[in-house]
């Protein structure tokens, strides 16, 4: 049964109409990201001949991609945090030194770039601030369901949904510093 999102926003239900558009030009965005890559590739061995400039100008045509984003969140315990995010399945990295030490968790698309805050006062979700949002970053996902039910299993705090729809579907969990992440897109064949 189909079950429309009711927010504090929008108690009639939430239907946005852009978002299956916007999953779209995202799954548009990879295939033209891989082909250009191909592209790319092939004009590079083109290039070192000589061959492949642009016939209007003599100039190598360039074109700049964009290919993801990471989302800084400021942490009260790096540690915590990233064994928080590591149990939801994040992969793990270390970057910068002494002085720039922070860490990347990524899952699919999806990267937070975890940074130690000075004092536990800085962390401050916006999420949390009157006015804000009632999440901190959004993820798209075309298994909304199965992500809710890891989630559930480890004992992530859920504070909204999960809300099921056949137009779309999201739930927010709450991680330990207090961000709160909404999931949205479809739901899995699996549970269908």
């Amino acid at each position: 049964m189909a079950v429309d999102i009711e927010s504090v926003g929008n108690p009639a239900g939430y239907k946005p109409e852009f978002v299956p558009k916007a999953l779209q030009a995202m799954e548009d965005a990879r295939t033209n990201a891989a082909e250009a890559a191909e592209g790319e590739a092939a004009r590079g061995a083109m290039h070192a001949n000589g061959e492949g400039r642009d016939g209007m100008n003599g100039q190598a045509a360039t074109t700049a991609h964009i290919t993801g984003a990471a989302i800084v969140l400021l942490v009260a315990d790096l540690q915590a945090s990233s064994d928080f995010y590591r149990r939801l399945g994040f992969t793990y990295e270390e970057i910068g030194g002494p002085d720039v030490s922070h860490v990347h968790v990524s899952r699919g698309s999806l990267t937070f770039i975890l940074h130690p805050a000075k004092r536990r006062a800085d962390v401050r979700p916006a999420s949390a601030l009157e006015g804000g949002l009632y999440f901190d970053a959004y993820a798209y996902t075309d298994a909304v369901d199965l992500l809710a039910e890891q989630c559930r299993a480890l004992g992530v705090e859920i504070v909204n949904g999960p809300h099921y729809s056949e137009h779309w579907s999201e739930f927010t969990m709450r991680d330990i510093d207090g961000y709160r992440i909404t999931f949205g897109g479809g739901v899995s064949t699996a549970s269908g």
